[in-house]
């Protein structure tokens, strides 16, 4: 698994401007060794993002989180023994009831989030995002999970989200 997210991370790095303290980021923690999931280190984990869209109309799906209390991707951590498309393809059936077959899904930007949370271990994230051109599909949701879901158009849904770093990388992704 440290091999195919360090050789996502290094080709997303020669195709598209990433921020170069996050890369280096990454990298490092790729490279210290130590485990990279959550079961196995609650402490700082690998994540996936994946923002469901439909390029016709320009829109992006996302869900009203309930413990971020934000609209954000659909997504979660990387468990024992996937990859990160594995871990794209498992959420999205989770969390959507929707099975992934030929949809393109593609990486498109990283972000390391470091997390306020009193209750548990977790302390950072390094997300990796990608995209699945799903069409504006309606999909059913986790409503243990969710509070809500809906299409948006690009500049709505910059407006819903709160999360600066969400925001930020949602602003940079263009269809």
């Amino acid at each position: 698994m440290r091999i195919t997210i360090q050789n996502e991370v290094q080709k997303l790095y020669k195709k598209v401007r990433i921020d170069e303290l996050i890369y280096q980021r990454f990298i490092a923690r790729l490279n210290d060794h130590t485990p990279l999931t959550h079961e196995q280190n609650s402490v700082n984990h690998f994540c996936c993002f994946t923002l469901p869209i439909d390029r016709s109309t320009q829109s992006i799906f996302l869900v009203h989180h309930i413990k971020a209390r934000d609209w954000v991707p659909p997504g979660g951590h990387i468990d024992a023994g996937e990859i990160p498309i594995q871990t794209v393809r498992r959420e999205f059936a989770e969390e959507l009831d929707y099975k992934i077959t030929r949809e393109p899904i593609m990486l498109f930007d990283l972000s390391i989030k470091d997390i306020d949370n009193s209750n548990g271990l977790c302390r950072t994230h390094y997300d990796l995002w990608y995209t699945v051109e799903t069409g504006k599909k309606q999909f059913k949701i986790d409503k243990e999970e969710f509070h809500d879901a809906d299409w948006f158009s690009y500049d709505k849904a910059i407006k819903q989200i709160k999360t600066p770093l969400f925001k930020t990388i949602i602003e940079k992704f263009l269809f």
